[in-house]
């Protein structure tokens, strides 16, 4: 499980003077999954963490007292520590990981992986070039068959529909929900060129869904179908 919570803080850049003037509560609601549901995080905002993936180890005594939990002294500590917990998590190395999207970043900003794709990456909003680098990091890390790819697929084409066949792992199906323009072209083009494994074949269609007639051997995953 990353840490979800720095990583959100690091990218709202955020000063350490800002990063100490939240305040940090408890999260009751929302999904389990998720460390942290805010996108984007300014100075002296109330942040709700899910302490239960990267915290729980340390915090466990303070979650296991609920009577304690929710009192003011309860809440107090429990933001102290987890404000604790991100200075050291920031000198522990969170800033390292960091630093090396910047670097990837730049790179790609730059043109070192192609003028198509400087342009590509220039043209998103900024949460998704963070989201396209966070890809780039996570293929090269696990060097994966082809996960990235459909993740970024999904995040500039958000009408998109994957899906493979079950024993034909190197064939991906894509519809990509969208009119077959130029903008649209380019921007495909780059994210093969970025994520795409030499080794996969991918059927493409832009505003004509492919037919399935046989889904004995499709699984759901979210709008992707492997």
């Amino acid at each position: 499980m990353t840490n979800e919570l720095c990583r959100v803080l690091l990218q709202s850049d955020l000063t350490e003077d800002g990063i100490g003037s939240c305040e940090y509560k408890l999260r009751t609601f929302g999904s389990p999954y998720q460390e942290i549901e805010e996108e984007k995080i300014i100075p002296e905002q109330e942040v709700l963490v899910n302490p239960y993936h990267h915290y729980y180890q340390v915090l466990e005594p303070l979650l296991e007292q609920e009577d304690f939990l929710y009192t003011s002294e309860g809440r107090l500590l429990f933001h102290e520590l987890v404000k604790s917990m991100i200075e050291i998590d920031r000198y522990a190395g969170i800033d390292k990981n960091t630093i090396k999207k910047e670097i990837l970043k730049h790179k790609l900003l730059e043109g070192s992986y192609g003028l198509h794709i400087s342009r590509f990456l220039k043209e998103l909003p900024p949460s998704q070039q963070n989201a396209t680098v966070e890809y780039l990091l996570m293929m090269y890390r696990n060097k994966e068959e082809g996960y990235s790819f459909i993740y970024e697929i999904q995040l500039i084409f958000p009408n998109s529909v994957i899906f493979r066949e079950y024993t034909q792992k190197d064939k991906l199906y894509v519809y990509l929900g969208t009119e077959k323009q130029k903008s649209a072209i380019n921007s495909y083009n780059a994210v093969k060129d970025m994520f795409l494994p030499r080794d996969m074949k991918v059927y493409l269609t832009w505003n004509k869904p492919f037919v399935l007639t046989d889904t004995n051997e499709i699984e759901i995953w979210g709008n992707c179908m492997i």
